[in-house]
């Protein structure tokens, strides 16, 4: 049962939950903004239609559409690896690896048990961050190959697909605090 001494302290998971969760809202709102910003960039090129048609009678790259079609293909790919990566970045083992590293290098030296606990949990939240940033740089290719046909062909098909494949996947990987939570209290309950 818990005492009023147990609920004056905080709960140091749920605090590095709620700092992870924030710091990672902050970044994936920098990726979202850039899918909207192509957005936005589509609108004001549409609303300039005769520029597009200057550029149409300009001479297309030989085979455009068969690299519209690599675009796609390319995008899709980038969603698909994006999702088996994600496994891989921030699954709990690799997490649970990375701590056991970091724990062995901090007991190796002189330090104190909380600040050798304190290294162990700012190495997680890296690989955290830095997992979620990688899949985040991965599904935003699709956006930006979307722009490049935007700009080559003046077509907004391709564009609008490949726009979409990056808002999936930006979707796919959004920040979830559950998903945080539990790596950290595993590695909480193997450490502790």
């Amino acid at each position: 049962m818990p005492t009023a001494r147990d609920a004056a302290q905080p709960d140091p998971i749920a605090e590095m939950v709620r700092i992870v969760t924030r710091t990672l809202w902050i970044l994936f709102a920098g990726f979202a903004f850039a899918v909207i910003a192509y957005f936005v960039l589509f609108l004001l090129t549409r609303s300039g239609e005769s520029t597009l048609e200057a550029l149409r009678q300009v001479d297309r790259p030989a085979h455009w559409e068969q690299w519209q079609f690599f675009f796609v293909a390319l995008g899709l790919a980038a969603v698909y690896v994006s999702r088996r990566l994600r496994g891989r970045l921030l699954g709990v083992e690799r997490i649970r690896r990375t701590a056991q590293r970091s724990a062995r290098a901090a007991t190796a030296g002189s330090a104190a048990r909380g600040e050798a606990l304190g290294r162990v949990f700012q190495d997680v939240v890296a690989r955290i961050i830095v997992g979620h940033v990688i899949l985040w740089g991965l599904v935003e290719i699709p956006a930006v190959l979307g722009v490049v046909d935007r700009m080559v062909s003046g077509e907004a098909r391709y564009f609008l697909v490949l726009i979409l494949l990056t808002a999936f996947g930006l979707y796919l990987h959004r920040p979830s605090p559950a998903r945080i939570a539990g790596l950290l209290r595993s590695l909480w309950n193997t450490s502790g």
